[in-house]
């Protein structure tokens, strides 16, 4: 048992690019522990893996469903549809500037599986992670923001068994300013994973939300350069049995 099974991941690689460097990923998955220190009094992870390993899920590219709405107006739509991105150029890259597949299990097996979209120019940006169907949607993105003001939003909506799962890293050069927004919106039987990192030598503005869902682990770390400035908000709201 796994996040996915075995056979749908292999196969799923072989028709990305860089095959040889996605199957050592996700053997890197596969032999890495969720947690190298486990939960004490001090530290806890509050996160129930074990559902996770349950989830045996396919990988697969769904039905993109025409009635699919944005939850927010007045962005760059970047859609991500059961596995089809539209919106962005997609990079055959499986590699994350800032984020190494050693940092966790779930972030090695998110790189090893999903396709990289690259934001580089200043702008008002959504990007709506959508899962509607049983099967794990990986997604890579890179934040290079050089100089001006960028605004992301990263909605994650899943139902169904369904579990999305985000690296997310931020590159905020010293005359740039950065919104970060982070939500990510399930059902009690849906799941998600997103890990998160800010290098900050301008500013960054971050905020996240996290409700709904049945399994969610939700990572975001900052790294503050000199002269930078950094604020942070963040909520999580559990329904019924998940509380």
């Amino acid at each position: 048992m796994g996040v996915v099974k075995e056979e749908s991941a292999k196969d799923y690689i072989k028709r990305l690019g860089h095959e040889a460097e996605r199957e050592e990923l996700f053997l890197t998955y596969v032999k890495s522990p969720y947690q190298v220190i486990n939960d004490s009094p001090t530290l806890k992870h509050y996160t129930n893996w074990n559902a996770f390993d349950s989830l045996s899920l396919e990988v697969r590219e769904g039905k993109r469903k025409a009635e699919i709405e944005p939850p927010l107006k007045d962005y760059k739509l970047i859609l991500v549809a059961n596995n089809v991105i539209e919106g962005a150029e997609t990079l055959d890259s499986p590699g994350n500037a800032g984020i190494s597949p050693k940092e966790h299990k779930l972030v090695a097996l998110n790189l090893a599986l999903s396709k990289k979209v690259k934001i580089d120019r200043p702008g008002r940006y959504l990007i709506y992670h959508y899962v509607d169907e049983d099967v794990y949607s990986p997604i890579n993105v890179e934040v290079e923001a050089k100089e001006d003001v960028f605004e992301v939003v990263y909605y994650a909506e899943g139902y169904g068994r369904a579990m999305q799962s985000s690296t997310i890293y931020i590159d905020v050069g010293k005359n740039a300013a950065v919104n970060f927004s982070l939500i990510v919106k399930g059902e009690n039987s849906s799941n998600a994973f997103s890990y998160s990192k800010a290098r900050v030598e301008g500013s960054i503005n971050t905020s996240i939300f996290v409700a709904g869902a049945a399994n969610a682990h939700v990572q975001y770390k900052s790294f503050l350069q000199a002269n930078s400035s950094a604020s942070f908000n963040a909520k999580a709201l559990g329904t019924r049995d998940n509380n």
